[in-house]
């Protein structure tokens, strides 16, 4: 197999995770006085760092996003990640991987004790090696700070050696940063098309998570 090591972004590529995020977002967004968001607005919060949708999307001062990021995941974090769902196959996809000797990890912007319950209560746990996450203040907020975190919790493979799976030019300009190849997934919130992602050079575009195994293993 080409890649011995593969990172997979989490919302829009392992989890469809729109239910808990947006339910929790509205609540917390009216609760300080922002206003109601859109549905364009919650579908753009879906893959940055919260605390920047926050800021940028709802115009919360400085002062507001501690506040904010606690208030939220308290709530997110006691059963607001149980609303996600699996995508298709990504069970069969961790399974087959993980018995082909592949090592596998997790490299998202969702807060790291948030993914990290979420792979115990899903029961993905034994297959992934690193679960890394967003940091609640800006120490590790971008998408190569997550995938830097990984890759040294997995022993600084080479990086020629490494795939990361993701949905977004977010999860592409991370990987890029990182110097690994990236593998587009249009079946999220990011990419619609093949098209969307051709501009940043994937490896391979897959509509779903069989087809990113059959990449992977041929």
């Amino acid at each position: 197999m080409r890649y011995k090591t593969v990172l997979f972004d989490l919302d829009g590529t392992l989890f469809d995770t729109s239910e808990g995020l947006f339910a929790y977002t509205v609540q917390i967004v009216k609760q300080y006085g922002l206003g109601t968001p859109t549905s364009e607005q919650l579908k753009k919060t879906i893959g940055p760092f919260l605390r920047d949708s926050f800021r940028d999307l709802f115009g919360a001062k400085e002062e507001m996003l501690d506040p904010m990021m606690a208030d939220f995941y308290k709530g997110y974090n006691q059963n607001g990640y149980q609303m996600s769902t699996i995508y298709p196959d990504i069970e069969k996809l961790l399974q087959s991987l993980h018995a082909q000797g592949v090592t596998i990890g997790v490299a998202t912007l969702k807060q790291d004790e948030a993914a990290n319950k979420m792979m115990d209560y899903f029961g993905l746990r034994p297959y992934l090696s690193a679960v890394c996450g967003a940091s609640d203040d800006d120490s590790v907020s971008t998408k190569a700070d997550v995938i830097r975190l990984a890759l040294k919790q997995l022993g600084n493979p080479a990086p020629h050696t490494v795939l990361l799976v993701g949905d977004s030019a977010n999860d592409a300009l991370g990987a890029k940063a990182c110097g690994l190849d990236f593998l587009a997934v249009t079946y999220g919130f990011g990419f619609h098309c093949a098209q969307d992602a051709a501009v940043f050079g994937p490896v391979f575009t897959a509509s779903s998570a069989q087809e990113v195994l059959d990449f992977l293993t041929q």
